[in-house]
């Protein structure tokens, strides 16, 4: 099987020995003699003389380029017929899906999971967290052809792009809209629920504000926020409060004022010492730097607070995203997230041609080729050649 059959034209190189060989004339016998006087001129042909010389060396040279011509076009010992259909177990429930992936079973194809193990149809699957292992996986297979319906969710590529394998078809299949519940905020007078709508182009969300709220939401906790702040950095701790008031109207989230050993948010502006805490920290320091900096994983500095600088570089956006960002919320939002990858990009190797010595070199071939050079250059020593 050839990876790159284009580069079979390079065959055409063959007539190089050849010529090579009947080019380079060996030197004749030298035999003294007394005197040309009894010696007599042949009829003989004028390139009689012209003959391939070091056949051995010549059917070297010749293997030598058939060999190398081979590894250029991706030559491989796999002979092995086995065709795969391999399904996305997200597809699972897929009615198109399902007739697709029957139809090529009828043409010879096996089904398999696309999931670590390749299992086969009438095992139950696990979901599929990276598509790149898997595929590496596959790689391994002694796989003839083998076409991949997948949903290509955006959220499972996760690394760098990579070249599929030639023998290798990508055909994507979107989900349907699905409509979720991300969170709720239960407050005094009224409930608000986020939902999100997710498709293969976006996951968009709306709030909704409801009397009773469903009984698999995930209720989010109202975040308490404590501001300690000095006199002379009074100006800052003001715009600090304005934001977070802008991001409870905005935002269906609940904040709180809270005292510094029970809240989840300390803003410490203040040079006096910080108190010891689990909470999330956010301190203030007037450097120059990004006006919201994370430090640590539970700690960020505000960097020249004034109004101006706020308003340029968006703080209280950067703030809203730092106090709503909530683990189990991300989680819920993640777990519904239909965005695809275009095939453009899942099926890069029809685009761009990449020649990865991993994915089309034939290593039992290598070893040849550089055993006949071996051989070919001593047969040259030895004659000379």
């Amino acid at each position: 099987m050839m990876a790159q059959p284009a580069y079979l034209w390079a065959l055409l190189a063959l007539t190089i020995p050849f010529a090579i060989h009947l080019l380079s004339r060996k030197e004749g016998r030298v035999i003294p003699v007394g005197s040309l006087r009894h010696l007599q001129e042949t009829a003989s042909q004028q390139f009689r003389g012209i003959k391939l010389n070091e056949l051995l060396l010549l059917a070297l040279r010749l293997w030598l380029l058939l060999l190398f011509v081979l590894l250029l076009a991706g030559f491989n010992w796999n002979t092995s017929n086995h065709k795969w259909v391999v399904v996305d177990p997200t597809l699972n429930n897929h009615p198109e899906v399902r007739a697709f992936a029957d139809s090529l079973q009828s043409n010879g194809y096996e089904w398999h999971w696309f999931t670590n193990g390749f299992p086969h149809q009438d095992q139950n699957p696990e979901a599929v967290q990276n598509y790149w292992p898997v595929i590496n996986e596959l790689r391994t297979q002694a796989v003839s052809e083998a076409i991949v319906v997948s949903a290509s969710l955006l959220k499972n590529f996760n690394g760098s792009l990579q070249t599929l394998p030639t023998f290798i078809t990508w055909q994507t299949f979107e989900l349907p809209e699905q409509t979720f519940d991300a969170f709720a905020v239960k407050q005094s007078n009224y409930n608000i629920v986020r939902r999100g709508t997710s498709n293969s182009t976006q996951t968009r969300f709306v709030t909704d504000t409801v009397t009773t709220l469903p009984d698999s939401v995930f209720m989010l906790a109202p975040v308490r926020v404590a501001i300690n702040n000095d006199n002379s950095l009074e100006s800052a701790a003001q715009l600090v409060a304005a934001s977070l008031k802008a991001i409870q109207t905005t935002v269906p989230l609940e904040i709180v004022s809270a005292e510094v050993n029970n809240t989840d948010w300390i803003i410490w502006l203040s040079a006096k010492t910080i108190p010891d805490t689990r909470a999330n920290l956010i301190t203030i320091d007037n450097t120059p730097g990004k006006i919201l900096e994370q430090i640590t994983p539970e700690k960020w500095v505000i960097h020249e607070l004034t109004i101006d600088r706020a308003l340029q570089e968006n703080f209280t956006v950067q703030l809203a995203a730092l106090l709503t960002t909530h683990a189990k919320t991300e989680q819920q939002v993640a777990l519904h997230d239909r965005r695809s990858m275009p095939d453009v990009l899942t099926t890069s190797n029809q685009a761009t041609v990449t020649n990865k010595a991993s994915a089309t070199m034939s290593w039992p071939l290598l070893i040849v080729f550089i055993i006949s050079l071996l051989a070919e250059r001593i047969v040259a020593f030895i004659r000379k050649q």
